[in-house]
């Protein structure tokens, strides 16, 4: 009976004690539940907390952050001329791993700056042995074909042009070796426009020949205007002699005066048989007559190789000459007249273009089926606003 009571005794506390074991493997599995809970926090911080981490300066990463790569590039791309040392510093503080292969655009970009070299321009000169007229055209033509072609003009100081006119600077040269540059001369005749001068070849060149179509230089017409400035030494008397004309004629009565300049060029060309031609008195007449007309006020000044000649044919009541002048200060009297009529020659072309207003030309110039007729085309050389007479 004893003995029985002992083995159920001790069957309740087997039993009390799995009951326990049992409670006891459910608080385990709690506080394993609870263990691996804190493990997993610990092991998968936030994104924002690694963050934090990665850009902390003692942490090693194997990778720098992408928008920083990027960030380098663009810098790179807008300063090529030189990598910024401390943009390449913080590079290196967060990426101890990869700092001997900078981004494949960095090491372009760096790459290319050392190694490019300012290219040194191409110049185009031409050269002056012939009287004011024809140097403006080879030098207008030269400021011309040199724009077009993407090249650098140049032309010797002791060039008359300069002598006459404030050339900048940046065009003249004390001296130009033309030994090594590739010579490009006319292939139509003088007063035909030759194509071939807006397609030059990127070298070093000389062009020749007289290049006299308004055609090579009338797209930079603003910039031949502002480089054909007369020295004041020219300038000068040249107003001078217009404004005494003026009051000579008009008194006090100057206002609303309209001056018209005739160029008479004569001389070597009254006998030649080239082809040059002169323009006879009933020329002169209809020219003078037709400014008579459109203008109650007018004063016409003559300059001429030729004066004696044209005091002859040409006096008038409203007609000065000028007669004690050079040759420089005569084209800018002509120049700053409000109107220009003009025989032949290069001297009176540019007298008329230079002065901008209305242009009358002599027509039978040059003889036909004379040599020089081969070697003109008027559509070429005359603009074609200016008048024929």
């Amino acid at each position: 009976m004893v003995r029985t009571r002992n083995v159920r005794n001790a069957t309740h506390h087997l039993t009390h004690f799995t009951t326990n074991a049992r409670h006891f493997t459910t608080n385990a599995s709690h506080t394993t539940g609870i263990i691996s809970h804190r493990t997993t926090k610990a092991t998968r911080p936030n994104v924002s907390h690694t963050t934090t981490i990665t850009s902390h300066p003692t942490t090693k990463v194997t990778r720098p952050n992408v928008s920083r790569t990027r960030t380098i590039t663009s810098h790179s791309t807008t300063k090529p001329t030189r990598l910024n040392v401390s943009h390449t510093t913080t590079v290196k503080n967060h990426s101890t791993t990869k700092t001997t292969r900078p981004n494949a655009s960095q090491t372009a970009t760096i790459a290319s700056h050392p190694t490019t070299k300012a290219s040194r321009p191409i110049i185009i000169t031409t050269s002056f042995g012939a009287r004011l007229g024809n140097q403006l055209f080879m030098y207008a033509s030269l400021i011309g074909i040199s724009r077009t072609n993407g090249m650098t003009p140049r032309i010797e100081s002791k060039a008359l042009v300069n002598k006459c006119f404030v050339i900048p600077p940046s065009i003249l040269q004390a001296k130009i070796d033309t030994s090594k540059m590739k010579g490009q001369g006319e292939s139509h005749g003088c007063c035909i426009f030759d194509a071939k001068y807006t397609k030059l070849e990127k070298r070093d060149t000389r062009i020749g020949g007289y290049m006299q179509s308004f055609k090579y230089f009338h797209h930079v017409q603003n910039e031949i205007r502002k480089h054909l400035t007369f020295r004041e030494n020219i300038n000068t008397p040249a107003k001078t002699f217009i404004s005494q004309a003026r009051k000579e004629i008009y008194k006090n009565h100057t206002e609303n005066v309209t001056t018209v300049g005739i160029h008479v060029r004569r001389g070597d060309m009254v006998s030649n048989s080239f082809g040059y031609t002169v323009a006879d008195k009933g020329y002169f007449d209809r020219a003078m007559d037709y400014f008579r007309k459109k203008y109650k006020k007018v004063v016409f000044i003559i300059c001429s190789d030729d004066v004696s000649w044209c005091q002859r044919h040409l006096a008038g009541e409203n007609v000065r000459f000028s007669t004690k002048n050079s040759a420089e200060v005569d084209l800018a009297i002509l120049s700053s007249c409000d109107h220009v009529i003009i025989s032949v020659g290069s001297f009176g072309w540019w007298a008329a273009y230079l002065a901008g207003g209305e242009a009358v030309y002599y027509k039978d110039w040059p003889k036909p089926n004379s040599p020089l007729a081969k070697l003109t085309k008027h559509d070429d050389y005359f603009l074609p606003q200016w008048k024929p007479m």
